[in-house]
């Protein structure tokens, strides 16, 4: 790839793009303080998920040893994988996609598929499969959908499963899994008059509302059926789901608030689309417009609906200048809901759109995530918001490895696949 520097900018002929050569250099030398955390301590614990625990250890070292051409990192890697493995084959832990085994096996295959590591995982893993499909229509059947800690985590690792494997009898079988699911996901759905909605018990709160959170409500639905329909598996029903989860989700829409779209919409104030008017979402990755667009805008990949790109970048420049700290709430710099996780996701728009707004916020908030590295016992500075303390997290929902490997993504010269895991890619 060609660059030129003009006026003390870097032009990367790739993307068109311009970036003040001091803050790649301020991210260059964060993203060397991130890698030395992270290879000169050993954070091995039991929670092995892919995004909130260690199996984004690995991720990021395999893709900074890439990056910087050192094996150190790539073997250092390894080692997390195979103590990944050896806790999954205990068997001991939770099966959930955030936090357990089915985030870590996604993991292995990933890492596979992208020739990380060499494992064959039809042979070591398949054992585990009957476990998470029970456990998936258990958790379905009682109405938790929920991504993260739910069914469709345990759904989506049998897609990703479908897509990876060469097994053609593995095949067969995650596909019959992923039809079952899919009916599951419309006989817990409600039906009124058009409107077809999922409903969504908030544990904090115990009330009943739609959730619009990609994290854990019907984007993450959509994102999911999605997946399913860019996977060439021919199901109408995923289709005719798809379409009835964009209405709703447009249905409460609106222009007048800060944010175009609410984090929730409480089910006693189902029919009133103004009850819920100053309910606003923040900018994040797991709540508010940048994950419900995410997903609007790659189901519309396939439904091809008139006016919908429209409105998604509409939205997306409106939501571009959302800064000041009244109408983002970003209180730290990590992936789930802080200034990183926000600028992944404005450089994917970027990269689809060519929009300079989209450019503008991207380069807005990676300087304003490096700013926020000012805690002097954090992690290369780092410490996650968690509800009114800091903490230090190494995860890659909250923590350092998702902070570096969205630096990897913004330094790299070659495409990151790492961000699948959020239902970005």
């Amino acid at each position: 790839m060609v660059s030129l520097i003009i006026n003390n900018y870097i032009v990367l002929d790739k993307n068109n793009f311009t970036v003040n050569t001091i803050l790649l250099n301020c991210a260059e030398n964060k993203l060397k303080e991130i890698s030395s955390v992270i290879i000169e301590n050993e954070f091995y614990n039991k929670n092995i998920g892919v995004l909130g625990g260690i199996s984004g250890i690995p991720i990021f070292l395999f893709y900074y040893s890439k990056y910087c051409n050192d094996p150190l990192y790539s073997e250092r890697g390894q080692k997390y994988v195979e103590y990944i493995i050896d806790v999954v084959n205990s068997g001991t832990m939770l099966p959930t996609f955030c936090n357990g085994m089915s985030g870590a096996i996604w993991t292995i295959d990933f890492l596979k598929k992208n020739k990380f590591i060499d494992f064959n995982i039809d042979k070591n893993i398949k054992s585990f499969d009957e476990y998470f499909y029970e456990v998936m229509i258990q958790e379905i059947n009682q109405g938790n959908y929920d991504f993260l800690h739910g069914a469709l985590g345990y759904g989506y690792y049998f897609l990703e499963r479908y897509n990876n494997t060469g097994n053609e009898k593995l095949k067969k079988k995650y596909l019959e899994y992923i039809l079952i699911f899919i009916e599951k996901l419309e006989l817990i759905s409600v039906s009124k008059g058009e409107d077809t909605y999922w409903e969504y018990v908030n544990p904090l709160e115990y009330e009943k509302q739609i959730n619009f959170g990609l994290a854990h409500g019907i984007p993450s639905i959509l994102s999911f059926l999605t997946r399913v329909l860019e996977s060439k598996i021919n199901s109408l029903l995923a289709k005719q789901l798809s379409y009835k989860l964009l209405m709703i989700i447009l249905k409460y829409s609106n222009n007048e608030n800060v944010s175009v779209f609410p984090s929730k919409v409480r089910l006693e104030n189902i029919n009133d689309l103004n009850k819920d008017d100053d309910n606003m979402s923040r900018l994040a990755w797991c709540y508010g417009d940048l994950g419900v667009v995410n997903s609007l805008y790659r189901a519309n990949m396939i439904l091809k609906l008139e006016k919908i790109d429209k409105i998604c970048f509409d939205i997306m420049i409106r939501t571009s200048l959302r800064r000041l700290y009244n109408e983002s709430m970003v209180n730290d710099a990590g992936v789930c809901h802080g200034s990183f996780g926000i600028s992944l996701l404005f450089k994917r728009f970027y990269e689809l759109s060519g929009i300079e707004a989209m450019k503008d916020a991207y380069i807005f908030w990676l300087e304003d995530g490096l700013n926020r590295s000012n805690f002097q016992d954090g992690f290369a500075g780092f410490k996650a918001y968690n509800g009114g303390d800091y903490k230090n997290e190494t995860n890659i929902l909250n923590g350092i490895t998702g902070i570096g490997l969205t630096l990897i993504t913004f330094m790299s010269k070659k495409k990151t696949l790492w961000d699948r895991c959020l239902l970005i890619q």
